[in-house]
């Protein structure tokens, strides 16, 4: 019984530690979104969708866990497989593009 009560906190911990949150739509999102003319209800569509829709295959991917070229890469794929619109799609790069110049 002992045994089994520490592997499933250790499953636990490896679950919890191996997530990677996603940065909020805060007001540093938002003004690097108006910076570069992106509306803001467009980058909260977008972190909207990386929680339900890409969460609901994998673990989130942090925007800055890949490079911008791997995103151009992977994005476009992710989006057919799970078939997403092309509104859809624009959400979710203008989520990336405002957390790549907030950070």
């Amino acid at each position: 019984m002992f045994r089994r009560a520490v592997l499933m906190v250790a499953v636990v911990l490896l679950a919890v530690g191996s997530c990677q949150t996603l940065p909020l739509v805060d007001n540093n999102l938002l003004r690097a979104a108006a910076d570069l003319g992106v509306p803001p209800e467009q980058v909260r569509r977008g972190y909207d969708l990386m929680l339900g829709e890409c969460t609901a295959c994998h673990a989130p991917v942090h925007p800055l866990g890949l490079s911008r070229e791997q995103w151009r890469e992977v994005l476009p794929r992710m989006v057919d497989k799970s078939g997403l619109t092309a509104r859809e799609q624009g959400d979710l790069e203008a989520y990336l593009r405002a957390v790549w110049a907030s950070s």
